[in-house]
């Protein structure tokens, strides 16, 4: 994913400061960046995870399937704790 960004910046740069070429504040640059970093099928799995936003739902969900829970969780940003 950080790879996509940096991709996104150096094209956007190239994009904007060549001459004779779109602008990427253009319609059509938008269009082509936005392509460029638009996520592929399948990058995006994790809105497939049925989350439950509460833990008392989460424990009647895990009895009745009789699955575990999975809780994480971290104090302030959530994003915070991702290492890339």
């Amino acid at each position: 994913m950080h790879a996509r960004v940096a991709s996104f910046l150096i094209v956007a740069l190239a994009v904007s400061s060549a001459s004779g070429q779109e602008k990427a504040h253009s319609p059509r640059g938008f269009d082509k960046i936005h392509a460029l970093v638009r996520p592929d099928p399948g990058e995006l799995r994790i809105k497939e995870i049925p989350f439950v936003p509460t833990l008392w739902e989460a424990r009647k969900k895990a009895a009745e399937e009789g699955k575990p829970i999975l809780l994480i969780g971290s104090q302030g940003n959530g994003l915070a704790i991702s290492r890339g």
